[in-house]
């Protein structure tokens, strides 16, 4: 959470949160990836990634409601890609 409200703060970006609001967003998700539903680890090399919905970037907030998390490969294929965007390459949307 230090450095994800770091980066927002020197991109001028709103909003911050906490590790509590990463832990509550982990356990509203089961512990399943957003994307693709595969387990997600707390801990180790494939420890789950936390992602800004809308990227700061692209002007989104560093709020916890932007946030979601996402296995290591699923946020590394979504990078900064707009959330919609997103969602249509994977199926998500007619």
């Amino acid at each position: 959470a230090f450095g994800r409200n770091r980066r927002a703060r020197l991109r001028n970006a709103a909003g911050s949160h906490t590790a509590a609001d990463i832990i509550a967003i982990f356990e509203s998700q089961r512990g399943l990836c957003v994307n693709c539903n595969k387990k997600l680890f707390k801990s180790g090399k494939n420890k789950y990634h936390v992602d800004h919905i809308v990227a700061l970037s692209k002007g989104g907030s560093n709020d916890k409601y932007n946030l979601q998390c996402l296995c290591p490969s699923c946020n590394l294929r979504k990078n900064a890609k707009d959330p919609l965007e997103w969602a249509e390459k994977n199926g998500r949307l007619l």
